[in-house]
């Protein structure tokens, strides 16, 4: 056997290896960092959008990192890994996808200076990060700086919407962040029972046209079709029926032939039907006191006819998702069967009505006592529709996320800016963060680890000053100068500040500035820095990369391949 040396000779052919410092490490390091750095500039309230064409060729023009890796086909394994990451901090926590890209590119780009001008091994790095990782962890829980008091009040919850909100760059913060707050609100549990507060009783109606200052919130539910009969609305409160299936009369599968002698045997041949159908409606409508019927399936014209003569609203759903959210908002329970529903089936709302939105016309059902509220959305474009959307989803899931943790950091880079300093000088005594259960001196090697973690929490404010058009030097070295006196730990970036106005701010007591309270969630934040550094010390754990042959036909021809 004259096989060539190394991995490769036990492979099929078409597979590749590489291992060493220079092909596998720096190699993830260099593709890790390159992601990074393309949602640098997307990262705070100045950032930047990009142009993304998917496979499909749908394009989304956006700032927020969930929607930008989830279009993206990133092939790099290393790369893939930190996208894994983004997305399980965006299902958790709803926000701080980009913190965990960035500082995992961070992160990276300061192991390569480590392993390249130190000569550093990569089990030092490790130990080191993950000594960072632990201490910084345990430095965050002393620095909390805000609780918000009542989830009930819409100005207590935009303390905490505002600043996420602002991050989104669509110009319209204080809209979106009132009509969140108005939907949270509404259907907040009490104080007993925040965590279960649901999400997915918060719904998003997009309607193309207008402008978004049209938008507006409801209490309930809106539906994108109109009433299927003659009775269009009803002011008063109503008792509601829904149906799982279609409104009308199942026939036999078997199949049969009528012979008909005469023209009065024709006339009474559906008379049967139509007298069961009349009887059922009669009986749901005396009986039962239904004012509205919504069905999840089709209704037919006998029925439909019925319903009219009786004054029943009749409704036809098409969506199984969105009929649940009707039952959860008006109280109902979806019935199989057909016939007049017990009391605890029936629905109660506070008016149904049909609106023309624009060009489109709408069923608007108002409920009483309700566990669903709708925002609904107006804009120019699909883009603008697309992006005030995904801002109200992050900020209710950080809502979510609050009422299980309702502690706060201050955000505008304050934070990093005191961890870094606390990091640097952890063994000190006039550190007033440090806990006991950590409160060691760092040893050996891992120390220079340590310091470029430390280093790396720095890209945040100076993202923050670049992204702004600030001197991001300057205003790095004042915020440091101002951390290091100890007595102003909540001294972040101001990045709406204009000519004449200071371009540090206080994140917690700064009214006199007019910006407002600017925060960020302890959960949210201890969650992104861990999944960053469990994802950097991965890849500096990977010393060979062993990719196999890949599977599958020909590659599809391109577009070029019939052009001389």
């Amino acid at each position: 056997f004259q096989l060539r040396p190394g991995i490769t000779n036990l492979l099929k052919d078409g597979s590749r290896a590489f291992s060493g410092l220079d092909e596998a490490v720096l190699r993830n390091i260099e593709a890790c960092v390159n992601l990074s750095e393309m949602t640098q500039t997307s990262y705070g309230p100045n950032s930047m959008n990009k142009l993304i064409v998917n496979h499909l060729g749908k394009q989304f023009i956006t700032s927020d990192l969930s929607t930008i890796i989830e279009e993206l086909d990133i092939q790099h394994p290393a790369a893939n890994m930190v996208v894994m990451a983004c997305k399980r901090q965006a299902e958790e926590y709803g926000d701080a996808s980009n913190t965990v890209l960035i500082f995992a590119g961070e992160l990276l780009r300061n192991a390569a200076k480590l392993l390249n001008d130190n000569g550093l091994h990569p089990s030092d790095i490790v130990a080191g990060y993950e000594i960072a990782l632990e201490r910084s962890l345990s430095l965050l829980n002393g620095m909390v700086a805000h609780r918000v008091a009542n989830f009930k009040n819409v100005s207590d919850l935009s303390g905490i919407v505002r600043p996420l909100v602002s991050t989104k760059n669509i110009g319209y913060s204080d809209l979106i962040t009132r009509l969140t707050c108005e939907a949270i609100t509404s259907i907040m549990p009490d104080e007993d029972k925040l965590k279960e507060f649901n999400i997915d009783n918060v719904r998003i109606v997009k309607l193309l046209g207008g402008s978004p200052m049209q938008s507006f919130t409801i209490n309930g539910m809106m539906v994108n079709r109109e009433p299927g009969g003659t009775i269009r609305k009803l002011e008063k409160v109503s008792n509601v029926m829904v149906l799982g299936c279609g409104l009308e009369m199942t026939g036999t599968e078997a199949k049969g032939t009528v012979v008909l002698n005469n023209a009065q045997e024709l006339l009474d041949f559906t008379r049967g039907e139509e007298s069961l159908v009349e009887n059922l409606i009669k009986d749901i409508k005396q009986t039962g006191k239904i004012d509205a019927i919504i069905a999840g399936g089709p209704i037919s014209d006998i029925a439909q006819h019925f319903c009219n003569k009786y004054d029943i609203l009749t409704l036809r759903i098409t969506s199984k998702w969105e009929l649940r959210r009707i039952c959860r908002s008006i109280g109902a329970v979806a019935m199989v069967r057909l016939g007049v529903p017990l009391p605890e089936e029936i629905g109660k709302a506070s008016s149904i009505r049909v609106e023309e939105i624009g060009s489109k016309k709408v069923t608007v059902i108002n409920a009483l006592n309700t566990k669903v509220s709708s925002v609904i959305l107006r804009g120019a474009t699909q883009g603008i529709l697309d992006e005030m959307e995904r801002a109200i989803a992050n900020s209710v899931s950080v809502v979510k996320s609050s009422t299980k943790d309702n502690r706060f950091v201050a955000g505008a880079g304050a934070t990093f800016v005191e961890l870094s300093k606390c990091l640097r000088a952890y063994d000190k005594s006039e550190n007033k963060y440090q806990q006991n259960s950590v409160d060691v001196p760092v040893p050996g090697m891992e120390e220079y680890a340590v310091n470029m973690f430390a280093e790396a929490l720095d890209v945040f404010p100076r993202l923050l000053a670049e992204n702004s058009g600030l001197n991001s030097t300057d205003l790095l070295a004042s915020l440091h100068a101002i951390h290091q006196q100890g007595s102003q730990p909540h001294k972040g970036i101001n990045v709406f500040c204009g000519s004449g106005t200071s371009p540090i701010i206080d994140c917690i007591s700064n009214n006199e500035q007019g910006v407002g309270l600017i925060v960020d969630h302890l959960g949210t934040l201890c969650s992104a820095l861990k999944l960053a550094t469990d994802s950097a010390v991965t890849i500096l754990k990977i010393d060979e990369i062993i990719m196999a042959k890949p599977a599958g036909g020909p590659k599809p021809r391109s577009q070029n391949d019939d052009m001389d």
